[in-house]
């Protein structure tokens, strides 16, 4: 099936639109919020910062245990490489640059990944499950999937998108004026042929399921071709407009609104691959 076809057209009203270990000190027992018994812990008191040339595994590993073995830790550590090529750890107030390595507790941490790279939450998961229960998302499962044959998008984005969005709510629309499953704008329809006509608006249009799937994916689909298939950004610009990525630098722009929404996308879209494979 294709989107050229004269009686899709017909259908939906469009037109062809062609050194550590010193710095240890015993301190006096103390409480936490985190713990209702009182320890007499070896605290990091790391205030002058330790440097390590060449990022010698032996010292990391050194650096490490003695924060292991020395008790509980109340302090956070970072990472990071400063302007000469050093590595430094320290528990003050660190740049913008480093990772946290240790958080207080003594506990270790991933590598800090930026917020639409994390791994999917509970949040994200417990979105998938009641999306899976509604009947809005059964009935549009067929547009889905012959939208992401026909324009090249995964059909998983595609519900990661909807469910962001509307919470595949066919009628849903924005205080801005975005219309439907995957929230199109009236100006954006009509960029993909979507003409109002006596019997209905564009608007009105745009709240038929298969039509509002297939131009939204079409849609998101000429957004991956722009930013070379990277998702985060199609999906940036999906919320915040080409425009805006574009004048970011081609990155996510700094808006919190699109920062979350970005993240939202992927966590979900994250747990509906995970349950595919």
């Amino acid at each position: 099936m294709c989107l050229t076809q004269p009686s899709l057209f017909k259908r939906w009203g469009i037109i062809d639109a062609a050194s550590l270990p010193s710095v240890f000190s015993e301190d006096q027992p103390q409480k936490t919020p985190e713990y209702t018994r009182t320890y007499n812990a070896r605290l990091l008191s790391c205030r002058s910062i330790f440097r390590m040339s060449g990022f010698n595994l032996r010292n990391v590993l050194l650096v490490l245990g003695c924060v292991f073995l020395g008790g509980h830790v109340w302090a956070d550590v970072w990472k990071y490489v400063d302007d000469k090529g050093v590595t430094q750890f320290t528990n003050e107030p660190p740049p913008k640059q480093a990772k946290l390595v240790i958080q207080s507790g003594g506990v270790p941490v991933r590598p800090q990944l930026s917020k639409s790279e994390s791994m999917p939450d509970g949040s994200a998961r417990t979105t998938v499950a009641v999306m899976h229960t509604l009947p809005a998302y059964k009935a549009a499962q067929g547009s889905v999937n012959e939208a992401s044959e026909i324009y090249g998008v995964n059909a998983n984005l595609i519900k990661a998108v909807v469910a962001t969005e509307s919470a595949f709510n066919p009628i849903a629309v924005s205080n801005k004026g975005a219309v439907g499953l995957m929230q199109v704008m009236p100006d954006t329809a009509k960029r993909y042929g979507v003409q109002s006509d006596r019997g209905a608006s564009i608007s009105a249009k745009l709240t038929d399921p298969e039509l509002n799937i297939h131009t939204g994916t079409r849609y998101l689909a000429d957004l991956l071709r722009q930013f070379g298939g990277q998702t985060e950004l199609a999906l940036a610009a999906y919320n915040a407009g080409e425009g805006a990525v574009a004048r970011a630098g081609n990155r996510i722009p700094n808006f919190k609104e699109t920062q979350a929404y970005v993240q939202k996308v992927m966590g979900v879209y994250r747990v509906l691959q995970a349950r595919a494979g």
